[in-house]
């Protein structure tokens, strides 16, 4: 269906509309799912006049409130490169929904097939690390692995031994002393005090299999084999990188709050709810982790979180905050209503035209 015959449809009273083009998917998806939840009888789509700050919708419910709508979109740039780089992207022909499948990245230089899981709990802090980086160590230390030899289950556990986070490594016994060792051995060609600089030279002249996760252990990304390596009947091995990125919310609205406190501060600054005849709604699109962790939410159930976890949440000069995400498994929209903490909050799936 296209945006103009939604438009079209949603527009059931007299209200001016602005052209087509000018509606984002966000938008777009951000009306179909209010439309699900309340009886919308009209929606106009605002179009700024001057450099008046403006909403993007007003909307005419079938009791006659009027609420203006302003859509914001709460994507990690950094989380989706990562998704772009470590899978593959495939078109589920029946639902028509996108979902990433684990990538092959196969390698000469190799024999067998190694199935990897990659997390990135913080891919801002690794987003100057190339994902193409990490799988070229990753061949050069399970090739390495192969040529050893052993059962599968023998080189699985060889390559998880060496795959180590490195948080740690650095806490086994005698990591110190052997670095400071190798520091004094090799003083030159680094700055006497960049320290991190020297301890990433250090691993790597041990041989690390990947020093750079030493630049910032604490935020390094997670390698692991999930499984014993195997041949698949193909001339070279490959790498099958499976990637996470994100925590699970576990039923609980408290991870999804910092992106939504994020969401109002930003918006609240930009004054566009000033001529707003009635109610003032913020919708927050999730996409990545925190999509993710709405579903979570809708998933527990009865298990949902109590309303307490709304205490410290500040609305601005928003009545109602509403987040939504495409469900990463059925075709809906998992919509969160928080209304304010006197009203409780509603949780619901959507279906998705």
């Amino acid at each position: 269906m296209g945006i103009s015959r939604r438009l079209s449809e949603c527009s059931r009273i007299a209200l001016p509309l602005v052209p087509d083009e000018g509606v984002r998917p966000d938008e777009q998806a951000a009306i179909d799912a209010i439309r699900g939840v309340e009886d919308v009888v009209g929606c106009q789509r605002l179009k700024p006049e001057g450099s008046v700050p403006t909403p993007d919708w007003r909307v005419t419910l079938a009791d006659g409130r009027v609420a203006d709508v302003e859509v914001t979109l709460a994507a990690d740039g950094a989380e989706l490169s990562f998704w772009a780089q470590m899978s593959e992207v495939e078109i589920d022909p029946e639902t028509g929904m996108k979902r990433h499948k684990p990538k092959r990245w196969p390698d000469s230089r190799m024999r067998l097939e190694w199935h990897v899981w990659v997390s990135d709990h913080h891919p801002a802090d690794n987003k100057k690390r190339p994902v193409k980086e990490l799988v070229e160590a990753l061949v050069n230390l399970l090739s390495s692995v192969e040529a050893g030899g052993g059962t599968g289950e023998e080189m699985l556990v060889a390559a998880n031994d060496q795959l180590a986070p490195a948080t740690l490594i650095m806490n086994r016994p005698g990591f110190l002393g052997r670095v400071t060792r190798e520091i004094a051995q090799h003083p030159g060609g680094l700055a006497h005090d960049d320290f991190d600089a020297q301890i990433v030279e250090a691993v790597r002249r041990q041989g690390h299999w990947y020093p750079e996760s030493f630049w910032n252990p604490e935020t390094a990304r997670e390698v692991r084999v999930v499984k014993p390596p195997e041949s698949v009947g193909t001339p070279s091995g490959a790498i099958v990188t499976h990637a996470s990125t994100g925590d699970s919310s576990f039923g609980w609205l408290d991870p999804l709050l910092p992106t939504l406190r994020n969401c109002v501060d930003r918006k609240v600054a930009k004054d566009q709810m000033g001529n707003a005849p009635g109610k003032k709604w913020l919708t927050v699109m999730l996409e990545g982790s925190a999509g993710w962790q709405l579903a979570d939410l809708l998933d527990a159930g009865s298990q949902a979180p109590p309303l307490s976890e709304l205490d410290d949440f500040e609305f601005g000069c928003f009545d109602e905050v509403w987040a939504i995400a495409k469900h990463p498994h059925i075709k809906s929209y998992v919509v969160l209503r928080l209304p304010g903490p006197e009203e409780g909050w509603h949780l619901v799936a959507v279906p998705r035209v």
